[in-house]
């Protein structure tokens, strides 16, 4: 499908991302992972044109006027990678800040939990923390 991705462990459900399923009554494939992204970071985005196929990557409707993350993404990929690619989410959370995921909401609770995380790992950094030191 594109470079990079996991494209899961079950062999019965693969088959169904190449072709139809030809009647068989296997779990559909397709997942959507939506995230809005900020101008700087949805440029970036775009500039990448190769990392997931075109034809399952959209760009909707700008969200209202306002919205730090006006920028919205989709992309639909086999359910297994949203749910267990270590590439995506590392491609995901190195935007850090400059997107909001809205779906699915597993991987925005554990972008959540990793800020989190980060934040409790620096603690309540005052002067003399400032340069990682205590």
């Amino acid at each position: 499908m594109c470079g990079g991705l996991f494209f899961g462990t079950s062999l019965d459900e693969q088959p169904a991302v190449i072709q139809s399923n030809g009647g068989r009554s296997s779990k559909h494939p397709w997942g959507l992972l939506r995230f809005p992204c900020t101008p700087a970071v949805f440029q970036l985005i775009r500039e990448e044109p190769h990392r997931f196929p075109p034809e399952h990557t959209s760009y909707p409707d700008a969200n209202p006027s306002g919205d730090s993350h006006p920028h919205p993404v989709e992309i639909r990929l086999p359910h297994w990678t949203i749910e267990h690619d270590w590439d995506l989410r590392n491609w995901l959370f190195r935007w850090g800040a400059g997107i909001r995921i809205e779906q699915p909401t597993s991987l925005r609770t554990l972008q959540l939990q990793q800020a989190q995380e980060v934040v409790a790992l620096y603690g309540s950094s005052g002067p003399a923390n400032e340069q990682g030191l205590k």
